[in-house]
């Protein structure tokens, strides 16, 4: 719509040029006159119309844009009661006073961090069919990266590049890919922690400072991802008034996993 803007302007801009000067006779100023008259009315119809149009296209790819979001919905609750579960079998102790819903921002702190490289791969996971934790994390960010795709294969043309490339970040995250595709056998095998070896009398060390440095940097720019894409979510939930995702606390110890249940420094080996 540029083409005939600008082509209607200079007509416009040209009239009001011959009517100002005297170039012409009266006869012919007040044609020019005319016509620049007629021209402005055309612009302005022009212009309302396409601001119009640019509206309408807007609201229908914020709407768009939306189901987007809230097809995510799912797969983010489902993945965010897996890092819980996480957190809780290597955590030493239950709080005192835990809230039952939090925000993902304030979840994923330095403590969380600081706990889950203390998971212990070997240990029993709180799954069906029984399981390692090493298997069932496995399992569990497959299952969560597959949901990722298949709903941005059905709505992804609905989606803003900066909300792609987020889930771009988590599909191909490297955290992710090492307890997916690069997982290694030897976590699945015995006793190990993600930035830990467990030597011979239980004595526990890192397996090398660029690993730890490594792992910890990955694991981070991952939360920060999901929490971001999370954020975005939950906007286009509060705007049809539904219930926006939290990470959803179950401390109580009659709720698998038990506390402590996975702590690669409680749980020795045999």
């Amino acid at each position: 719509m540029r083409v005939p803007l600008l082509a209607l302007l200079f007509l416009f801009v040209l009239s009001l040029f011959f009517y100002f000067k005297d170039i012409f006779s009266n006869d012919w100023k007040v044609l020019f006159g005319n016509l620049a008259t007629g021209l402005a009315g055309a612009l302005l119809t022009f212009l309302l119309l396409e601001s119009y149009i640019r509206h309408r296209e807007k609201k229908l790819a914020d709407h768009r844009r939306r189901i987007a979001l809230r097809s995510l919905s799912l797969a983010l609750r489902r993945h965010l009661g897996t890092l819980f579960d996480m957190f809780k079998a290597t955590s030493t102790e239950a709080p005192d006073n835990p809230q039952r819903q939090v925000k993902p921002k304030i979840f994923f702190n330095e403590t969380f961090y600081n706990t889950i490289v203390y998971l212990d791969f070997a240990a029993k996971a709180p799954a069906f069919p029984e399981m390692s934790w090493g298997q069932y994390l496995n399992l569990g960010f497959k299952d969560f990266i597959d949901r990722l795709e298949s709903a941005v294969d059905k709505f992804g043309a609905g989606l803003f590049p900066g909300d792609l490339d987020l889930v771009e970040q988590l599909v191909n995250s490297r955290y992710a890919g090492m307890l997916t595709t690069r997982l290694p056998p030897s976590l699945l095998d015995g006793p190990a922690a993600m930035l830990l070896s467990v030597e011979d009398g239980g004595s526990i060390k890192y397996v090398s400072t660029k690993a730890k440095e490594y792992v910890d940097r990955e694991m981070r720019a991952y939360h920060d991802a999901l929490i971001e894409l999370i954020g975005l979510v939950n906007e286009a939930l509060l705007e049809t008034d539904q219930e926006t995702i939290m990470v959803v606390q179950h401390w109580e110890q009659t709720s698998a996993p038990a506390v402590g249940s996975a702590n690669v420094r409680i749980v020795r080996p045999n």
